[in-house]
């Protein structure tokens, strides 16, 4: 697969958890007890997606949507 397009297959991870599930095509997810200060890794082998975001503390749930993914 080319890069951009569907978020569809990647491999969203919370780092030193065990957590990780794919991504559908919406690209929409949810991961529930996740540490301060962790960062959460995003990764599709099949077109080279290898990415990271730093989760800071928040009062408030975080929402990551991914979209029309240009990386």
């Amino acid at each position: 697969m080319a890069k951009g397009g569907s978020p569809s297959g990647v491999e969203v991870s919370v780092s030193g958890t065990g957590m990780a599930l794919m991504v559908g095509e919406a690209g929409r997810f949810t991961f529930f007890g996740v540490p301060s200060n962790t960062e959460l890794q995003f990764r599709r082998a099949a077109d080279g997606i290898d990415a990271t975001l730093r989760v800071e503390p928040s009062p408030v749930p975080v929402i990551v949507e991914l979209s029309n993914l240009k990386w």
